[in-house]
């Protein structure tokens, strides 16, 4: 997993963001903008845009960092990051979750600092449900969010907790300094994750 130090820049913004610890805000950017994206039943995977670089994660450091995963011919597929909300649900970006595609393709992995490496903190769950925004019609026509109710409850550890999420009310300043966390690309053209 990687971390990247953004500023925030719109002016006067409210945002429902999460807030982990103190003054450090991760912006949890849903749906593959730093997730490695595959496109199942493809030759190849496709990246879409997202920020390259940033530093590697300490193990326990952002507990609620979720792997979506799709399974393709016997292969794992990484398609975006997410975030643990509470013990059964994980919100992501709608298109990331096709409706089209049966539920046990799909996989949450909790508690993981690497995909290729993972070790026992790492822990796999099927999905039971998915809820879509009720304005998701596509890529563009806003909405991009659902939840993905697993079909059983994590148990939390140091390294799987869920996020935690400020009231409606809080506004985030221009130019405060927010983390951007998943498992994108170190350098650009870098090859895609499926094992």
């Amino acid at each position: 997993m990687r971390r990247w130090r953004r500023r925030h820049h719109e002016k006067n913004m409210t945002w429902t963001m999460w807030r982990p610890r103190g003054d450090v805000l991760p912006l949890l950017l849903l749906g593959g903008v730093l997730a490695s994206l595959a496109i199942p039943g493809s030759a190849s995977m496709t990246p879409y845009n997202r920020i390259v670089g940033g530093t590697d994660a300490v193990e326990g450091e952002w507990p609620w960092q979720a792997s979506l995963l799709y399974t393709e011919q016997g292969k794992l597929y990484h398609l975006c990051g997410g975030s643990l909300i509470t013990s059964r649900w994980v919100l992501t970006a709608a298109h990331c979750v096709n409706k089209g595609y049966s539920l046990d393709k799909y996989n949450v992995l909790l508690g993981a600092l690497r995909l290729l490496d993972l070790n026992s903190n790492a822990v796999f769950y099927s999905l039971e449900r998915i809820i879509y925004h009720s304005k998701y019609t596509g890529v563009t026509s806003g909405g991009d969010i659902a939840v993905i109710k697993l079909s059983s409850p994590v148990t939390y550890t140091k390294y799987i907790k869920p996020i935690c999420l400020p009231s409606t009310s809080v506004t985030f300043p221009p130019g405060m300094e927010c983390w951007v966390t998943g498992w994108g690309n170190i350098y650009t053209g870098g090859k895609l994750l499926e094992w």
